[in-house]
C-alpha cells in the first residue's frame, strides 16, 4: 500500500493533499506578512526617531495601524486559491477581502491624518495658539468624512443602491436635525468660534459675573478656567449669545490704584 495514498481521500469533494497545501500556504503567508509589518515599523520607528521628517512619523503611524486580522485575511485569501471554490464561495471570498481592504483603508487614512493634524497642532501650539481649536475641529470633521466614505462603499460592494440611501439619508438627515438643533447649534457655533475668532485659548474673558482663561474650545462646549482656580463650562451657542469682554485684545489696561 503506498504510504502517501491517504493523501488521496477527498474532504468537501477536495483531496487532503489540496487542503493541507491551501492551509500551509495560509500559514506561511502570514508569517511572511507579519514579519514585513514587523520590520518595516521597526525601520521606520528608527528612521523616524533620527530625522525630523513628517511624512516619516505618518507613515510609521500608518503602518502601526495595520491589523492581524487584516494580514490573517489576506494570507486566507491567497491560500484559499489552491482550492477549486465554486463561483458563489469565490465572490463570497472577494466581497469579504474587499470589506476587509476598505475597514483597514480608513485606518490608514485616519491614522495618516491624525499624525499630520497633530504635527501641525504641536506646531501651532508654539506660533498661533488660536489655531488648536481650528485643528480640533478638522480632525473630526476628517475622520467623519473618511468613515462616512468607508461605510458607504462597504454597503455598495454589499450591494446596497447607495443613491436611493443617500436620498433616503437627506430626508432623515432634516428629521435628525430637528431633534438635535441644540447640539448642531453648539456645533456650528464651534465653526463660528474658529473661523471668526472672537476668542482664542488663552484670552481672558469676562461673561457676566464669571470671568477667567480659555482653556479649551470643543465642538459642543468651551472650557474657562477662572480666577479661583474652578473650571467654567460654557455651551458654545450660550456663550455666543452673550455678551462677552475680551481682556486679550487689550493693547494697554487702565486702572486706578489708591
Amino acid at each position: 500500500m503506498n504510504p502517501l495514498e491517504w493523501l488521496e481521500y477527498e474532504i468537501l469533494g477536495k483531496s487532503l493533499a489540496t487542503l493541507l497545501i491551501g492551509i500551509a500556504v495560509a500559514i506561511f503567508a502570514w508569517a511572511v506578512l507579519g514579519i514585513v509589518r514587523r520590520v518595516l515599523h521597526r525601520r521606520l520607528s528608527s528612521l523616524a526617531g533620527s530625522r525630523k521628517y513628517a511624512a516619516l512619523h505618518i507613515a510609521e503611524q500608518a503602518v502601526k495601524q495595520t491589523k492581524s486580522w487584516f494580514l490573517l485575511l489576506i494570507a486566507l485569501a491567497i491560500g484559499l486559491r489552491f482550492w477549486t471554490l465554486a463561483a458563489e464561495t469565490y465572490a463570497l471570498l472577494i466581497s469579504v477581502v474587499t470589506i476587509g481592504l476598505l475597514v483597514q483603508v480608513g485606518l490608514w487614512a485616519t491614522a495618516a491624518m491624525g499624525e499630520g493634524l497633530r504635527q501641525r497642532r504641536e506646531m501651532e501650539l508654539t506660533q498661533r495658539p488660536e489655531a488648536i481649536a481650528a485643528m480640533d475641529v478638522l480632525g473630526f470633521v476628517v475622520r467623519l468624512v473618511v468613515w462616512t466614505f468607508v461605510v458607504l462603499m462597504i454597503m455598495d460592494n454589499l450591494g446596497v443602491d447607495i443613491t436611493a440611501l443617500v436620498a433616503g439619508l437627506g430626508v432623515g438627515g432634516i428629521a435628525v436635525a430637528l431633534a438635535t438643533q441644540n447640539i448642531l447649534g453648539d456645533l456650528f457655533a464651534s465653526l463660528s468660534i474658529v473661523l471668526d475668532k472672537p476668542f482664542v485659548v488663552g484670552d481672558f474673558l469676562s461673561v457676566g459675573e464669571t470671568a477667567g482663561n480659555v482653556e479649551k474650545v470643543g465642538l459642543k462646549t468651551t472650557r474657562i478656567r477662572s480666577l479661583s482656580g474652578e473650571q467654567l463650562i460654557f455651551s458654545n451657542n450660550d456663550l455666543l449669545n452673550s455678551r462677552i469682554r475680551n481682556f486679550g485684545r487689550m493693547f494697554e489696561r487702565r486702572v486706578v490704584l489708591s
